[in-house]
């Protein structure tokens, strides 16, 4: 196996239990709600916070990725990730919960600007799809394996349980991960530069703290930063709020609304590399076919979610009768993934290599604004008019993320035609 493999596969795996923090809540709330004595707002509070602290905190990682060695901030990060992880096990009141919940998202803004930066150098513009197709692969199936180990151990033994599991794994991938892996030099997925810095040119370009306005001024990573609002706020609801919508509304028990929930997850997690591949394809055949594919999945999805959402099903239902609803939610869920992985492939055709943790730092906190908010949102509506109300205004709110793809169509092959006259301009001065 190829180095440049090995380190994707640790990235791979480090992803996605560093991940399953994130889900480790979820299928939980009622329970935690009931032994603390709060309400589905205050609930909300713990998820939003810890995932907009995750956000701010990767403006830092992302700035300190495009300076330094990403293996180490890698095991940094990851270290302050999971040590708060487990200690959530053992908080005892809702303060507690809150501030612990806080000091993990400190370290798992981490993931996203230095894994894309690593993944921009591990595959070449035409292949990124697939390669942030396989990432957004192992956040999915990080987030399934902490809310299904918090659905299963959460109701039967104690929901605490569910932060010791999920944290253990990492402490033992750390110390291979230092051992093995060697971290590939910044723009060696660039094929202006490629041959030289394997000749043994130093690639010598860093970021500076003026680079944070390219996030605005290219008006690529304008757009989509833009877009990613309204794209993430659904998720953001949805995935917070639809377990205990199926408990709640639908009167599902909560392994099954578990169940049910995780395989939407995992069918999204397939739509996330069938549309990185299938954006790579039709990218080779004319840059701006992965911007319609984009526009057009986000479209289609809409239809297919407020659908599973309203459909009825009796309470409690037996398997037949939820066959249906799975059906029309899944087509919902694997349908709009597939934009994920090429919004990111884009940003990191638009961008230079030093640029690329800073600029997915700032799309990351655009991101958590739209997502980070969505339990705490969720949890308002849901006061007051309802879970099922409350989802289906959420969907709605892909209609201008869509909207806002359609200017992309312009701006994407200008700015990538960009990137590549400023790589051949720097490899003529790094020859000299």
């Amino acid at each position: 196996m190829k180095k440049s493999n090995i380190g994707f596969v640790f990235l791979i795996l480090i992803t996605i239990f560093l991940t399953a923090d994130q889900a480790a809540l979820i299928p939980n709330y009622l329970l935690i709600e009931k032994e603390f004595g709060i309400t589905h707002a205050q609930m909300g509070i713990v998820s939003s916070v810890f995932i907009i602290i995750g956000a701010l905190a990767t403006l830092l990682w992302g700035y300190l990725t495009d300076k330094y060695s990403r293996k180490k901030l890698l095991i940094i990060g990851t270290l302050m990730g999971e040590i708060p992880c487990f200690l959530t096990a053992f908080v005892n009141n809702y303060a507690q919960l809150f501030t612990i919940r806080a000091a993990t998202g400190l370290g798992i803004g981490m993931i996203l600007p230095v894994s894309l930066s690593l993944l921009g150098d591990y595959f070449p513009s035409k292949e990124r799809g697939k390669g942030n197709g396989w990432l957004l692969f192992a956040t999915g199936v990080g987030y399934l394996f902490g809310a299904g180990i918090a659905g299963i151990i959460g109701p039967r033994f104690n929901w605490r349980y569910t932060f010791i599991i999920v944290a253990i794994p990492n402490l033992f991938l750390l110390p291979l991960f230092y051992r093995f892996v060697k971290e590939p030099k910044r723009g060696e997925g660039e094929a202006e530069v490629k041959e030289l810095l394997k000749s043994g040119v130093i690639y010598n370009y860093t970021a500076k703290l003026s680079d944070f306005k390219k996030a605005i001024t290219i008006k690529t990573n304008l757009f989509l930063n833009l877009q990613s609002f309204f794209g993430c706020l659904p998720f953001g609801i949805l995935s917070s709020w639809v377990i205990t919508f199926f408990a709640q509304e639908k009167g599902f028990s909560i392994p099954l609304a578990t169940a049910l929930m995780m395989s939407f997850i995992g069918i999204r997690v397939v739509g996330n590399v069938m549309g990185g591949y299938l954006g790579d394809y039709l990218c080779k055949k004319r840059i701006a076919y992965r911007t319609i594919l984009c526009i057009f999945s986000i479209f289609l999805g809409i239809p297919f979610i407020i659908g599973a959402i309203k459909y009825q099903t009796p309470s409690p239902p037996v398997f037949y009768q939820i066959l249906p609803l799975f059906f029309i939610g899944s087509l919902g869920a694997v349908i709009p993934s597939i934009a994920g992985p090429n919004a990111r492939a884009i940003l990191l055709d638009t961008n230079v290599p030093e640029n690329r943790g800073t600029i997915f730092s700032v799309a990351n906190l655009t991101d958590i604004i739209g997502g980070g908010i969505g339990p705490l949102v969720g949890g308002i509506l849901a006061d007051k008019y309802g879970l099922s109300s409350t989802l289906i205004i959420a969907t709605l709110f892909w209609i201008p993320c869509a909207i806002l793809w359609i200017p992309l169509l312009r701006t994407v092959p200008l700015d990538m035609d960009t990137v590549k006259k400023k790589m051949k301009e720097r490899s003529n001065l790094l020859r000299l």
